[in-house]
């Protein structure tokens, strides 16, 4: 009578190090190419087609829990095996998420993002309140979607909310729209006054990053 054959606790200890070991360089490789995505998010998809912003963070999403996700099934499938060739993948991944976590949205990305467009941003403004450029209105009076050549500007479908008062001259720009009623901007204030509208002031969290410009969360 033939009786199965147990694979050898050699070839399965050399599998799992294989296996911890492609993961651990993967992991490497990931954050590191996608780390200019993570700081510059704006910034680099400002010069993309819409979709690629529409569907990029959700795709990265997706890849990375998919990594951290792999990286733990390793972990606790070989953890018998060897403390170390189970355990080191996770610590990566842990490493790594506690480094990403730990940087504030405004301090990198949106800061950048700001200076690097904050002369047209003002002029955009200024242009349209002194009626000598002409925007495409939206869902709401004072909402706009900019034309192609200016939509970098607000990442977030081009959209821009923009107030023209006899002392105050007001820009929103978009760079997300969340679920519902969420949604992230850069804010223009020629004042440099803190955001009071009855729609800002109840945000989430305001940040100033420079004068006249504010990081409004809602």
């Amino acid at each position: 009578m033939r009786t199965s054959e147990a694979q050898p606790p050699a070839d399965t200890t050399v599998k799992a190090r294989r296996r911890c070991r492609a993961a651990l360089w993967w992991t490497i490789g990931f954050y590191i190419t996608t780390s200019p995505l993570r700081y510059y998010e704006y910034i680099i998809y400002s010069y993309l087609p819409s979709p690629f912003y529409d569907w990029g963070p959700t795709i990265l999403i997706i890849l990375t829990l998919a990594t951290e996700g792999y990286t733990i099934y390793l972990a606790i499938r070989y953890f018998r095996l060897s403390l170390l060739q189970g355990i080191y993948p996770f610590i990566v991944i842990t490493i790594a998420h506690f480094i990403l976590s730990s940087t504030d949205p405004y301090e990198t990305n949106i800061k950048s993002y700001c200076s690097i467009f904050r002369d047209e941003r003002e002029y955009l403004v200024k242009a349209y309140c002194a009626k000598t450029l002409s925007l495409q209105k939206t869902y709401c009076d004072h909402c706009f979607v900019l034309p192609p050549e200016w939509k970098h500007l607000a990442v977030a479908d081009g959209i821009v909310e923009i107030t023209c008062d006899y002392d105050r001259q007001t820009g929103l720009f978009l760079t997300v729209r969340g679920l519902l009623d969420a949604w992230h901007g850069l804010m223009y204030q020629s004042d440099a006054s803190a955001p009071d509208a009855p729609n800002i002031a109840d945000a989430y969290e305001i940040t100033k990053i420079e004068k006249n410009w504010y990081y409004v969360n809602h």
